[in-house]
C-alpha cells in the first residue's frame, strides 16, 4: 500500500508544479493510486476526466464522489464547484455548499497539522468566496505559511495580492519580493515575470539586466519558452549589455529552444499559452519564417482551449480569452467581449479587474 501512496504524493507534486510537461504524469500516477482506493489518487483524476482529452464526465464524478466520501477534501472541492457551476452535473447550490463546507473543514485540519498544501487550499477557498474582503487577513496568512515551506503557487498568489488587491496596502517590494521566491521555488512563469520586471525596472524592480538574465536562464532551464526567447534577444544584441556579452550561437540555440516548446506545449500538451506564443513565432517571424496561416490557426487553438477552461470558471483562462478579444488574435478585435471576459476574470484574479478598469476608460 505504501508504493501507492507514494504515487498519490507523486501526482500532488505535479499537481502544484508550475513547469509545464509535468500535468501529463498526473494522470498516469493518480490512477494505479486510485486502483489502489487511495482516495487523494481518485481526486487527482477527476480533472483529466472532466476536462482533457477524451472527456469522460461520469468518471469525473465518480472520482470525485470517491475521494469525497473518503475525505479527501481535494475531491470535496472538486464535487462542490461541479455543482455549482453545473459542470458535469446539473446545478444544485445546496449540495455545492455542503461539499464546499466540507472541503474547507478538512483542509483546515490538514493546515492545523503542518500540512501546507491544506493551508493552500484553504487559503485559495477564501479567496474565491464571496466574503473574501473579510477573509483578506486570514488569507494572507495562510499564503505565507504555504509559500514559506517552499509551495511556489502560494508565493505566486502573496505576490498578485500585494500588486494588485485593492483590500491590501499595495506594496510592490514585496510583490517583487514574492514573486522571485516563486521563481526560486519552481514558477517558471514568475521567472520570465521577474526577469522582465529588472529588464525594464518595473512594478518593484530596480533596472538590472544582469539579474534579467539569470532570471530568464532559471525561467528557461525550467521550460518557458518566453524565457528563453528574452535571454536570445539579450545574446543576440550587437553590444554588450550590462556584462551580458554578445553570443550569436547561444542566442540560436536559445531560439530554438523556444520554438520548440512551443510546437511542443502547443501540439502535445494542449497549452494554450504555448500556442499564443507559437501564433507570435509565425507572426513575428523571429524564430521561424513568417507563416501567417500557421499564426491563425495557432491563435485560434489558443482561443479555443481559453474558451473552454473560461467556460468551466477557470478565471486566468478567461483573463487571457479577454486579451485575445482586445488585441485581435485569432479573432476580430472586440472590447465589449474582452471586457466580458475581464470582468468574470475579475471574480478571482485581482489583474482581470486592473485590465477591465483601464480598458473601459479607453473604450468611453
Amino acid at each position: 500500500m505504501k508504493q501507492y501512496s507514494a504515487c498519490a504524493h507523486a501526482a500532488r507534486i505535479h499537481s502544484v508544479s508550475m513547469a509545464r510537461i509535468t500535468p501529463n504524469k498526473i494522470p498516469s500516477l493518480a490512477r494505479k493510486a486510485c486502483d489502489a482506493n487511495i482516495a487523494a489518487g481518485c481526486a487527482y483524476l477527476i480533472s483529466p476526466n472532466l476536462h482533457g482529452f477524451g472527456r469522460a464526465p461520469d468518471k469525473a464524478i465518480e472520482y470525485a464522489e470517491k475521494s469525497c466520501r473518503e475525505d479527501d477534501a481535494f475531491g470535496c472541492d472538486w464535487l462542490g464547484n461541479m455543482y455549482k457551476s453545473g459542470d458535469g452535473v446539473p446545478v444544485d447550490l445546496v449540495k455545492s455548499h455542503r461539499f464546499l463546507a466540507k472541503a474547507m473543514a478538512l483542509y483546515r485540519q490538514q493546515c492545523d497539522k503542518g500540512y501546507e498544501i491544506g493551508c493552500y487550499r484553504l487559503a485559495m477557498s477564501y479567496d474565491g468566496n464571496e466574503e473574501s474582503e473579510q477573509n483578506a487577513e486570514k488569507t494572507i496568512l495562510l499564503f505565507q505559511q504555504a509559500c514559506d515551506a517552499r509551495i511556489a503557487l502560494a508565493c505566486s498568489r502573496l505576490s498578485n495580492h500585494y500588486r494588485y488587491n485593492e483590500d491590501l496596502a499595495k506594496d510592490e517590494q514585496k510583490a517583487m519580493f514574492y514573486q522571485e521566491k516563486s521563481c526560486d521555488f519552481g514558477d517558471p512563469s514568475d521567472c520570465y515575470f521577474s526577469g522582465s520586471n529588472y529588464s525594464y525596472g518595473s512594478d518593484g524592480a530596480v533596472k538590472d539586466v544582469a539579474k534579467a538574465a539569470r532570471m530568464w536562464q532559471k525561467g528557461c532551464d525550467l521550460d518557458d519558452d518566453s524565457s528563453c526567447e528574452n535571454l536570445a534577444d539579450l545574446y543576440n544584441d550587437d553590444e554588450e549589455e550590462n556584462g551580458i556579452a554578445p553570443d550569436k550561437s547561444r542566442a540560436v540555440a536559445l531560439y530554438k529552444k523556444a520554438f520548440l516548446l512551443r510546437i511542443n506545449g502547443c501540439h502535445d500538451d494542449e497549452d494554450a499559452s504555448a500556442c499564443e506564443s507559437l501564433g507570435d513565432a509565425y507572426k513575428e517571424g523571429k524564430t521561424v519564417k513568417p507563416d501567417p496561416v500557421k499564426a491563425d490557426e495557432a491563435y485560434k487553438k489558443a482561443i479555443s482551449l481559453w474558451q473552454r477552461d473560461c467556460d468551466h470558471d477557470d478565471y486566468i483562462s478567461c483573463f487571457a480569452l479577454a486579451s485575445m478579444y482586445e488585441k485581435g488574435k485569432g479573432v476580430e478585435k472586440n472590447i465589449p467581449r474582452a471586457l466580458e471576459y475581464y470582468d468574470k476574470a475579475c471574480t478571482q484574479y485581482y489583474p482581470g479587474c486592473l485590465w477591465k478598469a483601464s480598458l473601459s476608460g479607453k473604450s468611453k
